[in-house]
């Protein structure tokens, strides 16, 4: 086989500088696209990360996630549960397990424990990432914090809770009680009689103290009134 000629080689190297400003052309359009993918992630003010769907481990997540202490350091159930094996659903249903078998998008109520073991109540919302084969590979998770919307939840089940035993207090009251005619006393459901004030005291918030009217005073105590 004979050498290559100047123009052969001339034109092959002509070739190799073209592909290699496509190569450069095609990495500095890879570095603006990760620089604009990193921009939009740290610009979400809460945790965002993508989890492997295989072995749980987070490959990618933003300052607020990493401000809680998950990063691409450990799997998402050691590092937002501070446990040894991924989440069941007793308590805390994994959104990965459900969108491995739906395919869809999840939103869950988790319990997360912050970096220094804080517990925080959060929304995670996990959307599938699909292969070529249509298999999930990966999972994008957020979540939101949702903390002080269940504290205010809590003291509304707590306010209704109060307000229905009040309720139910001035209902028990405000049925016909039998009365004895002459010393007073209140038969309660059970068939005991108890006096006035200890059966108002059971059921309701009054509070009683004693004295004696004028009319029994001149009855019980004449010379002295």
């Amino acid at each position: 086989m004979s050498d290559p000629t100047y123009a052969e080689l001339a034109q092959r190297v002509k070739a190799l500088e073209k592909e290699n400003q496509k190569q450069k052309t095609g990495d500095e359009k890879l570095k603006k696209q990760n620089g604009f993918l990193n921009l939009v992630l740290e610009s979400l003010s809460h945790p965002f990360y993508v989890i492997n769907a295989d072995d749980y481990t987070i490959q990618l997540a933003n300052s607020a996630a990493q401000a809680q202490g998950i990063s691409g350091e450990g799997t998402c159930y050691a590092l937002s549960h501070k446990r040894q094996t991924p989440c069941d659903f007793k308590e805390h249903p994994c959104p990965l397990e459900i969108i491995k078998q739906t395919k869809k998008p999840v939103t869950v109520e988790h319990i997360h424990y912050e970096s220094h073991g804080s517990p925080r109540h959060v929304e995670v919302h996990g959307h599938p990432i699909l292969d070529d084969e249509g298999r999930v590979s990966r999972m994008i998770e957020y979540t939101l914090d949702i903390t002080k919307r269940k504290q205010i939840e809590e003291e509304r089940n707590q306010l209704i809770k109060s307000l229905q035993d009040s309720l139910a207090k001035i209902k028990t009251l405000s049925g016909m009680l039998p009365i004895c005619a002459s010393c007073k006393k209140i038969r309660d459901d059970k068939g005991y009689w108890n006096q006035i004030e200890t059966y108002l005291h059971k059921h309701s918030e009054a509070e009683f103290s004693h004295g004696i009217c004028p009319e029994c005073a001149k009855k019980l105590y004449p010379d002295i009134v």
